[in-house]
């Protein structure tokens, strides 16, 4: 059973998650950098590192639509 969600989150990183990984962490870093502007080193990490997840998320969803089915799946088996 994990398997066979282990395949699809990895048939939609390989088809689109790297590339929305990589657009998630710069738009993530230079939304953080402008929005927290009095410490905007933190604001950048931050928002790097909660675009890149987001992105990579995202992506994942968008490269194999069964991969959210599947985790959900996954989530729901006792």
């Amino acid at each position: 059973m994990v398997h066979a969600q282990r395949c699809e989150i990895n048939t939609g990183w390989n088809n689109a998650g790297l590339q929305g990984m990589a657009i998630g962490s710069n738009v993530g870093m230079a939304i953080g950098c402008v929005s927290i502007f009095p410490n905007f080193i933190a604001g950048c990490i931050v928002g790097a590192v909660v675009g890149t997840i987001a992105g990579a998320v995202i992506g994942i969803g968008v490269g194999n639509p069964n991969a959210q089915p599947a985790v959900e799946q996954f989530f729901a088996t006792p």
